[in-house]
Order: structure tokens, then sequence, then C-alpha cells
């Protein structure tokens, strides 16, 4: 009926290098873990969480909706790029919309999703396409219909960086409105250019 608190003396946990926090919780599953790893990577990491604790990924909320949020960013790089023709501008549109998306509503939905983010047909057709490559490569199902995992929307935000850089003199943020940015080329100069649109200055 109640919690029975001891201290000992241990290693400071700002400085754990692994560590792993087993619940006794959810039995019929295995075990609800929370697993740290914070100076291995790929190979080394795999070790401690899959040879060692023999952990997999809960596939719930946070799950789905982190990996979602990790599909749309490598689409935008790996096919949604300027290698098939779409400028900077477009994929941080892109990475906006699946922003706000995931940041105004409780639910996902696939179609609706699709529709709203990405509604030109031959877009929607490469990234249903690379959804397919991505589940088959990370050997893992994601789910068309879930519900939004506000912490996992928080901290993916940082994936979907909105920001142009150009060369190494400005840094240009963009947060919406994809029509009030032009880019041109000044024949005279032998300069790219963005033309930007705007009612205030602040």
């Amino acid at each position: 009926q109640g919690y029975d608190v001891r201290h000992e003396a241990g290693i400071n946990i700002h400085k754990l290098d692994k560590g792993c926090h087993i619940f006794e919780t959810e039995k019929e599953f295995g075990h609800k873990v929370l697993a740290l790893d914070k100076s291995s990577k790929g190979k080394e990491a795999m070790f401690w969480l899959n040879d060692f604790l023999g952990v997999v990924q809960r596939e719930d909320k946070y799950f789905q909706t982190k990996t979602y949020m990790d599909l749309c960013t490598s689409f935008v790089k790996e096919v949604y790029n300027p290698k098939n023709d779409v400028e900077r501008p477009d994929q941080i549109d892109l990475l906006n919309k699946t922003s706000e998306y995931f940041k105004s509503n409780e639910n996902f939905n696939f179609d609706d999703f699709t529709n709203k983010v990405m509604p030109q047909e031959d877009i929607t057709e490469a990234f249903n396409e690379y959804k397919g490559f991505f589940e088959s490569e990370k050997d893992l199902y994601l789910k068309e219909d879930f519900d939004i995992s506000q912490s996992a929307v928080k901290k993916g935000q940082a994936s979907l960086r909105s920001i142009l850089k150009l060369d190494k003199n400005f840094h240009v943020y963009i947060h919406g409105n994809r029509a009030n940015i032009v880019k041109g080329f000044d024949p005279d100069r032998r300069q790219k250019f963005y033309k930007i649109f705007f009612e205030n200055e602040a």
C-alpha cells in the first residue's frame, strides 16, 4: 500500500554510461524497461541492447509518432530533394506541414496525413513507396491509425528543421507560406537569390 525508499551510495547518474531500469509490470509481454547507452553507437549499442539486455523497442504511441517523424525526415533527405528537382524551400515546407500536423492533432490517420501534408498525387505515391522501403530496411511495421504522443513530437521537432542555409552568410528560418519565397538568378552578379515577401518587420 506504499513505498519504503532507502538510499545507497553509488555512481552519479549524470555520468552513467550504461543503465537499465526494469519495471515489474506487463509480465505477460515481457517487462517494461528503460535502457540507457550514452557512449556506444552502431554495433556497440546493439550489443548492449540486443545481445546483453535482449530488449526490443515498445511499439506504443511514442514509438509510432517518433518513427513517422523520422520517416518524413528521411523521405525529404533521400527522395524529396534537389536531385529530384525539389528546391530546399519545398523540402522545408513539407517538414513544416509534417510538424504542424503532429502538433495540432491528437490522432494520426495515414490518409488524412498524406491529404493534408502532401496532397500532390505523385508525392504521395513516392512517399508510399519510400514508406515500404523504410519499413523493410528497419524491419518494423508502421500503423496507419494511432494516438499521437506529444512528448515524442516535442523531442522530434529538432529533426524537422526549417532552416534555409545560404553559403556561410545567412540562415533563413521558414515557418510557413511557401508562396512568399521566390528563387531566381541574377545574370549580372552570376549569383542565385531568394526574394521574400512579408507584411510587417518585427
